[in-house]
């Protein structure tokens, strides 16, 4: 079964690169590919995704709440951050309220696949740059 996803990223390279890569990726279906998170909740109802990738740029002052409330909203979703260096504060805080966990996006895309993959099948955490 294909891995139902959405994608938030404001860098909008990144973006149409992993999108490319995930509509081309047998066991992936790309649901849609977005700019910023203004209806956020309408097209999760919408579309209904298995894992959403975030851009950790646009969660927001208020992303704990936000993330709180999603993951009461949408249990069944798996959100994953994405974040261009290392860990700091927004997504420990983020992954205590809820987050499924966080990519680095400067892994390959392989990889990057590979880990919404292991998120989505085992819900646990995966290798380095990877959680």
């Amino acid at each position: 079964m294909a891995v139902r996803i959405l994608i938030y990223e404001k860098d909008v390279c990144f973006r149409k690169a992993l999108s490319k890569q995930i509509a081309a990726t047998e066991g992936y279906a790309l649901l849609g590919s977005f700019a910023d998170t203004d209806d956020l909740e309408g097209q999760l109802t919408r579309f209904y995704p298995d894992v959403v990738l975030m851009d950790v740029e646009l969660t927001g002052a208020n992303q704990n709440a936000a993330t709180a409330r999603l993951q009461r909203r949408f249990p069944h979703i798996d959100l994953l951050l994405l974040i261009r260096d290392d860990l700091d504060d927004r997504v420990i805080d983020a992954i205590g309220a809820g987050a499924s966990g966080y990519l680095l996006k400067k892994l390959p895309q392989e990889r990057i696949l590979r880990a919404i993959r292991g998120i989505y099948e085992t819900g646990g955490p995966g290798p380095d740059g990877i959680s």
